[in-house]
């Protein structure tokens, strides 16, 4: 029945981000509010306007009540939003990574970030590419192609992305990065849909990695809501939610190495 096969793609979508008999069930520690922190005391000259403004709805988001702890990830601690108005789960990702703000920031600069961390996403071309001045990087228009399993059809997600590493007061830097599906008129203009596909939507998927003066890693975060749309219910979309963290994870793991 519909239940049974539901379960079937709560296992898919869960991946090897999630927690497995492996790895035991821990708490995780923190709360969401702290990564707010992390924005505290940069320098934001060099945004414009809607990229100021993104940062300030970010951070007032991590600043809200209503966060509640999920379990640790990999060593990561999640902490999951519910939004009303989207139906869906917020979920905050922190840890430590034993890199460089710097190096974070090239690192997603490169494009494909999504294909290269994200275990689902089958692909990711890039359809636009703006450049600009520092502290900037690139600003992009990328379509991701999500894998689902059969019979369901694969998720197709648009989404403009740009990244900054800024100057902090204390001498520090912070990475940040934020991508998010731009209106449907927009969306429309710039891809067609496509009848293989059901186009999903990307609310938010932001990033932040702060690094302290004289320090050799950073504070690391991920913030991402999304809707796979299509027959896939919101609740179980909220059963896995969690799976998001992957993102971060994966990202940690390849600058340990």
């Amino acid at each position: 029945g519909s239940t049974a096969y539901f379960v079937v793609v709560l296992h898919f979508v869960m991946g090897s981000g999630a927690a497995t008999a492996r790895e035991p069930e821990e708490e995780s520690v923190g709360n969401a509010s702290s990564a707010a922190l992390l924005l505290n005391g940069a320098y934001l000259e060099g945004l414009n306007e809607d990229q100021r403004a993104a940062l300030e709805q970010l951070r007032a988001l991590l600043e809200e009540d209503g966060w509640k702890k999920g379990n640790r990830r990999k060593g990561a601690n999640v902490h999951f939003k519910y939004s009303g108005e989207a139906g869906l789960n917020y979920v905050c990702s922190t840890c430590r990574v034993p890199d460089s703000a710097a190096a974070m920031f090239e690192d997603f600069n490169q494009g494909k970030a999504q294909e290269r961390y994200k275990d689902v996403c089958r692909e990711e071309q890039i359809l636009q590419v703006l450049e600009h001045p520092a502290p900037l990087g690139y600003e992009r228009m990328v379509v991701g192609i999500y894998q689902m399993p059969a019979p369901m059809k694969d998720r197709e997600f648009l989404w403009r992305e740009w990244a900054a590493l800024l100057p902090t007061e204390d001498g520090g830097q912070l990475y940040v990065s934020v991508a998010m599906t731009p209106s449907p008129e927009e969306s429309a203009a710039i891809l067609q849909p496509n009848d293989k596909f059901v186009r999903g939507h990307l609310h938010l998927a932001a990033t932040m990695a702060r690094q302290d003066p004289d320090s050799y890693e950073v504070s690391a975060c991920s913030v991402i809501m999304g809707d796979v749309k299509g027959s896939m219910p919101k609740a179980v979309q909220n059963m896995v939610a969690g799976n998001a963290s992957s993102y971060l994870i994966n990202f940690r793991d390849a600058h340990s190495r």
